[in-house]
């Protein structure tokens, strides 16, 4: 692990304040992941891929290019707009496909702060601490908290509701107290502000599919279940 410092003591410190035990989930991992990814990045690429349609159109309007021309560009800025809108994802199965099954033991992380550090206990109880100073970056919702270093290297998740010690509340007015975050221009902040929204879009279009999935299973097992009462009959 970049920058982690593997501890001769293993496990949890007695002076720890804050415990957490968070089992990383695919779904926590693609929260994460979409909370991390560098936005200026993101919408970089977006606005590459906006930008080459639209010159593209003025040349074909201005009959510098031909059709072929005009279409293999505007695939190409269509590529660029989806990578840049994905990228999150792409991480996301990077790291689950590094992590194993959902099962298995190695997605299980105890973590704890003390007032020099951030720990990490792996399954098989070897234990990393990182000094506050190196982190750079941290980012909290309902369901996810994550906490960023080496200029986004490491991507650490925790539950906000798997504290065994302390809660997240509390936690997130320490590392607010902690960890200084890089200032951001303009630029930065729109574009994080974009990627939010982008992605909020695309989580609550998940759950509505997986809601209407849901609601359907029951429809379909209501149904069954009334069959076989009346053939009980």
């Amino acid at each position: 692990m970049a920058n982690a410092l593997q501890s001769n003591k293993k496990g949890v410190p007695q002076d720890a304040r804050f415990i957490n035990k968070t089992s990383f989930t695919n779904t926590l991992i693609k929260k994460a992941s979409a909370m991390t990814v560098s936005p200026v990045l993101r919408m970089s690429y977006i606005l590459a891929g906006i930008a080459m349609g639209i010159i593209v159109v003025v040349l074909r309007s201005l009959q510098v290019t031909d059709n072929t021309v005009t279409i293999m560009v505007l695939l190409v800025g269509l590529l660029i707009v989806w990578q840049g809108y994905h990228l999150p994802m792409e991480n996301a199965r990077r790291i689950i496909s590094q992590l194993g099954a959902p099962d298995d033991d190695r997605r299980t992380r105890t973590m704890f702060a003390t007032n020099q550090h951030f720990g990490i206990v792996l399954s098989d109880n070897t234990t990393y601490t990182f000094k506050w100073d190196d982190f750079d970056a941290w980012a909290a919702a309902p369901d996810c908290i994550t906490l960023s270093l080496a200029r986004r290297a490491l991507l650490i998740a925790l539950d906000p509701e798997c504290f065994t010690k302390g809660d997240a509340s509390d936690f997130l007015e320490f590392i607010k107290e902690h960890i200084v975050s890089r200032k951001e221009g303009a630029f930065a902040a729109w574009a994080r502000r974009s990627c939010y929204q982008l992605d909020n879009w695309k989580f609550v279009k998940a759950k509505a599919l997986q809601e209407e999935a849901e609601k359907k299973a029951a429809k379909k097992a209501a149904r069954k279940a009334a069959k076989d009462a009346r053939k009980k009959n």
